[in-house]
Formats: C-alpha cells, structure tokens, sequence
C-alpha cells in the first residue's frame, strides 16, 4: 500500500482467497480508521507494537468481514451435529465464502470458544520446503493455557505423526490444491488428547513451498457434547509427542531424532534424587 497517493498494489500470481482477504483487510484498516499500519502483506518489517496490533484489528475484521458470524455458526451446526465426519465440509465451506483455509480456521477460533463454549483449543500454522526435512511452526495461537502441540526454537524435530505435517507431506507428493485431514492425538506424557483438522496448500508468496494450518479441540466434556461425529470409527487416533528429543514413546517408525533431552531430564532427576538419599543419610 502507498500511503501517498493510496494506491494498492497486488501481485498478479495471488489467487482469489487471498486477494479477497488482502481487499477486505484494507477496507478493515479504512473503517477502523486506523494510521499507524504496516503496508506489506505479508510483513518485512514493523516500527513499533501499534503497526503489529493494529494488523491483527484489520485481520480480525477481514476474517469476521468475509465469514460473517451467523452465517458461520449455521453451517458449523450442521457440521457438529453429523454423527459421521463429513470430510467435504471444511473444503467446501472454503469455497462458499472464498476463503483460504487459513481465514476459515482462524475464523473458527473466534467462533468456537464464544459461541459454543469450546475454549480449549490451539491453532498451528508449519511451512515445509519441497524436497526438504523440515517442518516450521510459523504462527501459533493457544487459548485458556499453553497446550501440547507448540513452536520450539532449540531446532527440534517435530512429531512426524502429527497431522499437520502428514498433510504436508501428502500435498507436496500430490501437488493437489487443497490436502485435508483430520485425527486425535493422544500424549501420553499428559493424558491429553486432541481432535485436530489440518489442511494443506501450496505458499501463495513462496516458491515450491507448502503451508499446512490446523485447528485442534481439547477432547473434554464439553466437546464431547458439542460434537456428534467424535465417536466415528474412520477417525483414526495416534499416540504422539512434541518433538522426537523430548518423546518417551518407544519403537516410533518415524522418529527423527533420539530422545536426547528426555533421557537427560531422566538423569537429573535420578541425579538428584541420590543426592537428597545422601543429605539425608549423612545429616
């Protein structure tokens, strides 16, 4: 955006979904009045914390201006109330309001926690190069507390049984669209488990790179009443950690790293717990 002469410019190779979210944040920061913004989308740069807040106002407004709330909540009723999981439903609801499935999912944190009660809940975005190893959490969101699945900046290597990675490595053998999945994961380190959606799709501003976004629900009681399909049998469960370096369970046939730090961890606590038996005894 060119704030002299309020010309906005957009590349030709962005497609629908994110021209309209890029036009609908610019009415956002319009109607908000807002001055102190940042003119790239995506960022290169911030000033000050207003530019970065105020970003995240005129999203927030692009998202609620494009999924209008009770427009939402009627297709998501009938999506909750399907005893089966309808696995067209986050596809086509994508389509129906020409939304990227990032708006769609970030949308649904708005709606779900203050419409349905259903707070405990995260929200992951990873980028994967092709024909790379690596897997990136780019943006988090984490309501009511920190939950399992989260960004580590060590250089750890994420659970490969994660569903939000397993889409990106789907699509990027597939060059599909749009790849769309969904799974409970269970950590056994907690006793924790999660009912996660993720999909998939080629990096509108980046070359031969993917972008995976997923939405995961705190499987409680109040999600147990929610959602009618929780019980479908074609929902397949894995017992998954948050990195291989800190992951107890054994004979994983997609580790990627020994848990280096786990058993490190194991040690100190048996360290001290020598230590304490001597203090006692020589006291």
């Amino acid at each position: 955006f060119i704030p002299k002469t309020k010309t906005l410019l957009v590349a030709n190779h962005i497609d629908e979904a994110q021209r309209t979210f890029i036009y609908a944040k610019e009415i956002g920061y319009n109607f908000l009045n807002i001055e102190e913004r940042l003119y790239t989308f995506t960022w290169i740069k911030f000033h000050n914390f207003d530019q970065v807040l105020n970003n995240f106002y005129a999203s927030y407004f692009a998202g609620a201006l494009i999924i209008p709330r009770d427009l939402i909540k009627k297709h998501v009723d009938s999506f909750l109330s399907k005893p089966k999981f309808d696995k067209t439903f986050l596809t086509g609801i994508k389509n129906y309001y020409n939304a990227s499935p990032e708006s769609l999912y970030q949308r649904l944190t708005n709606i779900l926690p203050n419409d349905y009660h259903l707070e405990n809940l995260f929200f992951l975005r990873l980028s994967h190069k092709k024909n790379s190893n690596r897997f990136d959490i780019t943006k988090e969101l984490h309501l009511t507390h920190h939950h399992s699945p989260h960004g580590n900046e060590t250089n750890e290597k994420y659970c490969r049984r994660w569903v939000s990675i397993r889409v990106l490595q789907e699509i990027a053998k597939t060059e599909e669209e749009h790849h769309m999945d969904i799974q409970i994961s269970h950590y056994p380190s907690d006793g924790l488990s999660y009912l996660i959606f993720s999909s998939a799709t080629v990096d509108p501003f980046k070359k031969d790179e993917y972008r995976s976004v997923s939405l995961g629900l705190l499987i409680n009681a109040e999600l147990r009443k929610k959602v009618a399909f929780l019980e479908d049998s074609t929902i397949k469960t894995y017992d998954v950690g948050v990195t291989c370096e800190r992951c107890s369970i054994a004979n994983c046939d997609v580790r990627q790293a020994q848990p280096t730090i786990l058993k490190r961890q194991e040690r100190n606590i048996r360290t001290e717990k020598v230590v304490q038996e001597l203090q006692k005894k020589f006291s």
